[in-house]
């Protein structure tokens, strides 16, 4: 049987969906994403992973 190699890069893409949605959800501000906007949630995102942050926006 061959192997679906698209099928090994979309659980990969889930996961790290999923990762992030968790990460989002710890150290979010409490803001719903649907108010901030895309790119805002993931810069928002990214620089509250870096220790020592309190809050960007």
């Amino acid at each position: 049987m061959q192997r679906l190699y698209y099928l090994d890069n979309l659980k990969v893409y889930l996961t790290v969906l999923v990762i992030m949605h968790h990460a989002g959800q710890a150290y979010g501000n409490g803001v719903p994403p649907s108010r901030m906007g895309p790119i805002s949630f993931l810069l928002t995102w990214i620089v509250r992973m870096i220790p020592g942050v309190k809050r960007v926006l």
